[in-house]
């Protein structure tokens, strides 16, 4: 589901069609601006980033391709549906092909669990075991207050 929620989080569509998927095809580049908050001297303000969201295709058969779009990353989203064990796994791989062998550490990275349903609890999602030391942010298209702390992140 991952070119719904990178068009989500680029402000491409508010109101996601979860009626058809097309998965990404190797991968596609999301240029947007967005403000961020920071610190300065002179206390907090927000400040203009530019984006280049690429939404990379977790499929295997295009994983020949992953080395080449590894310049100039400065941190990565891993998404993975927690209800889905296989994701577990391939989210270790991901880890490997992109955070480790790019050395970005824990402020560079950023664990998306997608849910296909809005969640009962409020209890965060964990991290896969191998991926602990990073952060996790739940969303669901069904559920909006968890699409917007993505927004936020």
């Amino acid at each position: 589901r991952t070119p719904r929620l990178c068009n989500y989080i680029a402000d491409f569509d508010s109101d996601p069609d979860l009626s058809s998927y097309e998965p990404t095809a190797a991968v596609r580049v999301l240029e947007f601006d967005r403000e961020v908050p920071t610190a300065t001297k002179r206390g907090p303000h927000m400040a203009g980033v530019e984006v280049a969201l690429w939404d990379c295709s977790g499929d295997e058969k295009y994983s020949a391709c992953w080395p080449a779009i590894l310049a100039n990353v400065t941190g990565v989203l891993l998404v993975f549906n927690p209800e889905t064990p296989s994701h577990e796994r391939e989210a270790a791989r991901w880890y490997g092909a992109f955070v480790k062998k790019l050395g970005l550490g824990e402020g560079q990275v950023l664990l998306v669990a997608h849910h296909k349903e809005a969640r009962a609890s409020d209890t965060p999602t964990a991290a896969p075991p191998a991926l602990a030391q990073f952060p996790v942010v739940d969303s669901s298209f069904e559920d909006p207050r968890a699409m917007a702390d993505l927004r936020t992140r």
